[in-house]
């Protein structure tokens, strides 16, 4: 794709004036972890928000084991109460020992092919992040050159919905980077949703609450976790998220 047409595509998108490079280097060459907020100029955040809030085509998406589910709203909505009780106690009943996800997504094809004719917001988006200017920008934070590309998928917590320990450590995926791009306004700690960095004994954990137009971008691998959304929380724990890759350019 050439440049000229890639740049029209997602001109609608800015990121936010002002970064101190520098500085936002030296933390992620210190820590493995930055955070960038604002990291989008107020409109360009204002519509990533507006978009996830009106779209209708969520997954519901949770595991069994290795086995990842992805269940249409309208498919979950025809299971019965008993049907729905019996899978919220088997996915509790596995995070207690084990890896074990429940949140709604909105996925983002990898390949360019596949985006064809899809100009979406998240789409569009997506593009935004894996175009020239923004990897620049990551390359200046101490990413290594070869990383040229962004994959990514929109996350809503509800009440209940959880991520269990990991470390995105997947073979083959060369992820260098994770991100998590919040859109979540007046969220609190005890809201729950928090971004959690763990100990290498598991018994200390550092944690981020989530904060409006901030991404938290930190180096893989990294054990983390979402703690669950409480009952009370305002709304879904709405993000964006993926990892930064290095990819040769197959998927442009």
């Amino acid at each position: 794709m050439k440049l000229e047409a890639w740049e029209c595509e997602v001109s609608l998108f800015q990121l936010s004036d002002g970064a101190d490079i520098d500085s936002l280097r030296a933390e992620f060459e210190r820590r493995g972890f930055v955070e960038m907020a604002p990291f989008l100029n107020a409109d360009s955040a204002a519509v990533l928000e507006r978009h996830l809030g009106v779209r209708s085509d969520w997954l519901e998406v949770f595991n069994s084991g290795a086995k990842d589910y992805e269940i249409s709203a309208s498919e979950f909505k025809v299971l019965s109460d008993a049907q729905k009780e019996k899978l919220e106690r088997l996915i509790g009943e596995a995070a207690g020992t084990g890896f074990q996800y429940r949140y709604r997504s909105l996925r983002v094809p990898d390949h360019a092919n596949d985006r064809k004719g899809d100009h979406s917001v998240l789409n569009d988006f997506a593009r935004f992040m894996s175009s020239a200017q923004v990897q620049t920008f990551f390359h200046q934070l101490g990413l290594p050159q070869t990383v040229d590309f962004a994959d990514m998928h929109a996350t809503a917590y509800d009440p209940g919905h959880f991520l269990t320990a990991h470390d995105d450590d997947v073979e083959g995926k060369n992820r260098h980077a994770a991100y998590v791009l919040s859109l979540s306004r007046d969220w609190r700690i005890e809201h729950g949703g928090l971004l959690a960095f763990h100990s290498s004994d598991e018994q200390a954990a550092e944690m981020y609450v989530p904060r409006f137009n901030a991404l938290r971008l930190f180096k893989v691998p990294r054990l983390h976790s979402v703690s669950q959304v409480s009952t009370f929380a305002p709304g879904p724990r709405l993000s964006i998220t993926g990892w930064l890759r290095a990819t040769g350019g197959q998927f442009f």
